[in-house]
């Protein structure tokens, strides 16, 4: 719960799992540990989390694409797109079109 806060206040591109296992004094290990109840480790639960934030900004925000790539910590648009692009097989500005 304590890992899921401290994400929710920093929903960041440029967090790192140990950020946050330093904000929680744990290690990794323990905190990959507590996630398998949810299938899934740190780095997921990260790159889930952020994904999701960037779908919600797509959707139901007016900021551009390079807006909010700013917005979740990229320092250039196209590292922004070419994240979005891995991960959801479109472009930022196709995912936009389809839900919007």
């Amino acid at each position: 719960m304590k890992f899921r806060n401290l994400l929710e206040q920093n929903v960041n591109y440029k967090v790192k799992v140990v950020d946050f296992c330093d904000q929680l004094n744990i290690s990794a290990k323990q905190l990959n540990n507590s996630l398998k109840l949810y299938n899934t480790t740190a780095k997921q639960y990260i790159d889930d989390r952020i994904l999701l934030e960037i779908n919600r900004l797509l959707v139901y925000s007016s900021l551009s694409i390079k807006e909010i790539a700013y917005e979740i910590g990229f320092e250039d648009p196209t590292n922004f797109t070419k994240y979005f692009k891995t991960r959801m097989n479109m472009l930022p500005t196709d995912y936009r079109k389809d839900y919007w």
